[in-house]
């Protein structure tokens, strides 16, 4: 059974929450030093499960997250008010998908690697 409590890394970012043979496991909230946020699922030490990342550019993700990536169904909003809802995969838009940008034009289909495919 994972454990709550906090850590703090050498560049100074803060975690709170589970914790199982050391690293984040389970629910916790990661404060980095650089002033992003993830708040969510965590497994040995990385984000995995759902959980919202805040960048501190003003972007967001929130959604699934695998082995530290985007990865699964989320919607990631940018800082300028583009929006994307759909699949990811390590990180980048894969599958099907919905992207409205900030002019409001909008593009639904497929997506590969991060481009959209039709």
């Amino acid at each position: 059974m994972p454990e709550k409590e906090s850590l703090v890394w050498p560049d100074g970012s803060k975690y709170s929450g589970d914790l199982k043979d050391g690293l984040p496991y389970g629910q916790g909230t990661m404060e980095f030093a650089n002033g992003s946020r993830y708040a969510g699922a965590w497994k040995d030490g990385k984000m995995h499960g759902k959980g919202t990342f805040n960048y501190q550019n003003g972007s967001s993700y929130t959604g699934d997250f695998l082995n530290g990536l985007q990865d699964g169904t989320g919607t990631m909003t940018w800082a300028d008010g583009t929006k994307h809802v759909g699949e990811f995969k390590e990180g980048k838009k894969h599958g099907q998908g919905t992207t409205t940008y900030a002019d409001g034009s909008v593009q639904t289909g497929m997506w590969l690697g991060g481009q959209f495919w039709g």
